[in-house]
């Protein structure tokens, strides 16, 4: 058994795509900017879901930055008719997940893509050098 869950290895959507999420009784859309597999070196201390972590061993995780839609949606509908439209705006995030994390809530595939802008993936890349020095979290 590894010190991270098969769950945090593998991931079934691509970057761009857009997922919706259903929190009481409102859809907000989450789009993927990335999808990147991080290494756990044994010994160093990491923030996984806002607890300080250990690494027994050496592994890994796979990290998904997303974008959170500013606006949240009556219904599924309203919500894929934004994206065809190019109406969402995105809220950058600045502490990435884990799959386990996104898989945490029911998933709607709108099987709908958006462009991932440079910013985004820039971002990404600022948290990953925070992470990997102790200095940032993961969800």
């Amino acid at each position: 058994m590894s010190f991270v869950s098969d769950i945090d290895k593998q991931f079934y959507h691509q970057e761009g795509e857009v997922l919706a999420f259903q929190l009481e009784n409102q859809y907000t859309l989450f789009k993927i900017i990335k999808i990147e597999q991080i290494p756990l070196k044994k010994g160093n201390i990491y923030n996984i879901a806002g607890i300080e972590l250990t690494a027994p061993e050496d592994d890994f995780f796979l990290c998904v930055p997303i974008n959170i839609a500013k606006t949240q949606f009556q219904s599924f509908e309203d919500a894929q008719q934004a994206i065809k439209s190019s109406e969402v705006e995105w809220v950058l995030q600045m502490s990435p997940m884990r799959p386990s994390g996104i898989y945490s809530t029911p998933i709607f595939k709108t099987q709908q893509f958006v462009k991932v802008l440079d910013e985004e993936v820039h971002a990404f890349e600022m948290w990953k050098i925070e992470f990997l020095n102790g200095k940032a979290g993961v969800w």
